[in-house]
């Protein structure tokens, strides 16, 4: 499952650098993908009976006073990012 949640968020970079959003990478202990200390993308997954079902969440040109209520990930004192 580890190797699966680190594919993803290679993915995500990926996909995040080609559009052109430098400094998108993992943190240490972390899951999710982190811009200027900012989670940038959610991951969430699901492995049940050999199958496995996952979530990406990127914020897009978003109003991100929606979401000054939300701790990403449970970690205090951290924000969410949108990319441009």
């Amino acid at each position: 499952v580890h190797w699966y949640m680190r594919s993803l968020e290679e993915v995500a970079i990926r996909t995040l650098s080609s559009l052109g959003v430098s400094g998108a990478g993992r943190e240490a202990g972390l899951t999710g993908v982190w811009v200027g200390g900012k989670k940038a993308c959610a991951m969430g997954v699901k492995i049940s009976r050999w199958m496995s079902y996952h979530g990406l969440a990127i914020n897009v040109h978003t109003d991100m006073r929606h979401w000054e209520g939300i701790v990403p990930c449970g970690l205090e004192g951290r924000q969410v990012a949108s990319v441009p």
